[in-house]
């Protein structure tokens, strides 16, 4: 869905397929090797259903989006060709056939037309990845690129020592797919913490796949008192808007 995007950004690529009259069916895909420079997410082939032409039942078409990447260099980058094999028709050929019955002998001919193998590939797709701009770059870059929520919270404000309290931290985007960097923590030295938990989930909403993850941080205070935990912040780059953002 682009031909120029920045590093890190999200594309879709929309598998479209075309049948003609000679058809038989059998279609399988033998290459949909995207390459090495993104991180992707696959749809289901399994999902692609051809549906006849109004104007042409003889003929059938499909469009479905087959892929959502995210390029991990900057430059000339290729999705290779996706290739394919089916069955068609054959071309016509003339076969001789002899019969023997009651001692009378007679040869003719008939025109068959014998499903065959064939194959049809796409033409490799080029796309040109822009770096990410250095003005006004965060110094804690999280190298995320898209357009991302991000809210966290803790479960009380009031505890007994020995108890301890939570941290619930979510960030959602539609930047690379499946992937989602941790947040820069404030110093937790006043507290005793245990390994978080950390849960990573993609959805395809709206035509794009959106990835959230959420983390849960158990922390108990070392002494009575009163803290302040400092504001923690997640930042991003908005191909959208061209500009890093902070919240």
């Amino acid at each position: 869905n682009k031909k120029t995007v920045y590093e890190g950004e999200q594309l879709s690529v929309t598998l479209n397929i075309h049948t003609y009259e000679h058809f038989q069916g059998e279609l399988m895909a033998t290459n949909m090797d995207l390459g090495s420079d993104f991180i992707a997410h696959r749809a289901d082939l399994s999902n692609v259903k051809l549906m006849p032409l109004e104007d042409n039942p003889r003929e059938a078409s499909s469009s479905d989006k087959f892929a959502w990447i995210s390029p991990l260099k900057t430059g000339q980058v290729s999705i290779p060709p996706f290739q394919f094999k089916y069955k068609k028709i054959g071309k016509p050929k003339v076969v001789e056939k002899k019969s023997n019955k009651i001692g009378v002998s007679v040869s003719f001919s008939s025109i068959q037309q014998e499903p065959e193998e064939a194959e049809a590939k796409t033409a490799p797709l080029k796309i040109t990845v822009l770096p990410l701009p250095a003005q006004n770059k965060p110094k804690d870059f999280t190298g995320m690129v898209g357009n991302y929520n991000f809210k966290a919270s803790f479960d009380k404000d009031s505890l007994t020592l020995g108890d301890a309290f939570t941290l619930s931290i979510q960030i959602s985007g539609d930047g690379k797919p499946g992937t989602i960097t941790d947040p820069k923590l404030p110093d937790f030295s006043d507290f005793r913490s245990v390994p978080p938990e950390n849960d990573i989930k993609k959805k395809v909403t709206g035509g794009k796949v959106i990835t959230t993850k959420n983390i849960r941080i158990f922390l108990y205070p070392k002494k009575k008192g009163e803290f302040e935990i400092p504001a923690i912040s997640y930042n991003w780059f908005n191909p959208a808007k061209k500009k890093y953002e902070t919240k």
